[in-house]
C-alpha cells in the first residue's frame, strides 16, 4: 500500500479542504498535530476508524446521513489512491464517478454525443430512458 507520508496526507487534506485550515471545524484546530498522529498511526498499523457523525437531511427526501470523521476521510483517499491504478482498468469506459479525468461534465458531454448520434444531430426522434435506483440509501 502507498506509504502514508505526512506530505501525502497534507496533499489529501488540501483536496478535502481547498479553502485551507479556516474551513475546518473548531474542534480540529490542532490540525497539524492530528495529521502527524494519523501518519504515525498508519505507519505503525494502529489506526482505527472513528465513529461517523449521523444527522438527518430533508431535501430532496428525508434521510439519514453518516459522515466520516475527517481523519477517516483522509484514509479513504489514501486507500483510493493506492488501489485506483489497479481497479480503474476494470471499469467500463462510460463509468464516470470518482475517476481521474472524468466526472459529471465529461459524462454530460458523452451523453450529448450519444443523443446527437441517435437523433442524427437532432433531426429525428429518439427515446431516452432515465433510470434511478431507489432505496439505495435508507429514506424515511
Amino acid at each position: 500500500m502507498m506509504h502514508a507520508s505526512i506530505s501525502v496526507i497534507l496533499k489529501i487534506t488540501r483536496v478535502l479542504h481547498p479553502k485551507g485550515i479556516s474551513s475546518l471545524r473548531s474542534g480540529q484546530l490542532d490540525y497539524d498535530v492530528k495529521l502527524i498522529e494519523l501518519a504515525e498511526q498508519i505507519y505503525h498499523r494502529t489506526y482505527q476508524p472513528k465513529p461517523s457523525v449521523v444527522f438527518m437531511v430533508n431535501k430532496p427526501v428525508k434521510r439519514e446521513i453518516f459522515a466520516a470523521d475527517f481523519s477517516d476521510r483522509v484514509v479513504h483517499h489514501l486507500i483510493y489512491w493506492a488501489i485506483y491504478g489497479d481497479i480503474e482498468k476494470t471499469f467500463i469506459h462510460d463509468s464516470y464517478s470518482c475517476r481521474q479525468n472524468k466526472g459529471s461534465l465529461y459524462g454530460i458531454k458523452r451523453a450529448t454525443k450519444f443523443i446527437r448520434q441517435a437523433t442524427n444531430n437532432y433531426q429525428k426522434q429518439a427515446f431516452i430512458l432515465k433510470l434511478d435506483i431507489q432505496r439505495v440509501f435508507y429514506a424515511y
